[in-house]
């Protein structure tokens, strides 16, 4: 059975021993989710309005048309309160290392015999960092995912002679 960074067995590894690896596995997948899902509403909001002053009613066709000379907001201006969430929700998992490293001090698990084992600094920073970074590298990977999905609805959705800002809307 493979191990990924995120299931119970991955957890385990690389989590502190009294900190609960199914529990962990939940709050991470649960918190990408939340933050692609705000992310996806935020651009949505933002592309509506942008999209909306596009347009202008005409009473002969009975219909709403492109005004002339009507630009589209540029893709990263309209990505923007998107990529804003997904940065703080990255740098918010950094602040998992010190719940973590808090758990040292908690229960039977005592932080000063941590640190007196031989390789006991070592095990202590692994087990405080790895899932944080791991945690934090995700929270990039789906920012990456989900501008690349805004990006095609932008495109694809954008009438074209509103599009002045070549490809990538830059």
């Amino acid at each position: 059975m493979r191990n990924n960074w995120f299931s119970r067995e991955g957890l385990t590894a690389a989590l502190p021993p009294n900190v609960e690896a199914g529990r962990m596995a939940g709050i991470i997948r649960g918190t990408l989710l939340g933050a692609v899902f705000w992310g996806g509403i935020l651009f949505a909001c933002r592309y509506g309005s942008a999209y909306q002053s596009l347009m202008e009613w005409d009473p002969v066709r009975n219909r709403s048309v492109v005004r002339e000379g009507a630009r589209m907001l540029p893709f990263w201006q309209t990505m923007e309160p998107a990529l804003v969430l997904m940065a703080l929700f990255a740098l918010g998992t950094l602040l998992s290392a010190t719940v973590l490293y808090a758990s040292y001090y908690q229960g039977g698990r005592s932080i000063y015999l941590m640190r007196r084992l031989p390789d006991g600094g070592r095990t202590l920073r692994r087990q405080v960092w790895t899932v944080p970074l791991r945690w934090m590298v995700a929270c990039i990977a789906a920012a990456a995912v989900l501008s690349v999905l805004c990006w095609a609805a932008w495109r694809l959705i954008t009438p074209a002679q509103t599009l002045g800002h070549g490809l990538f809307g830059i």
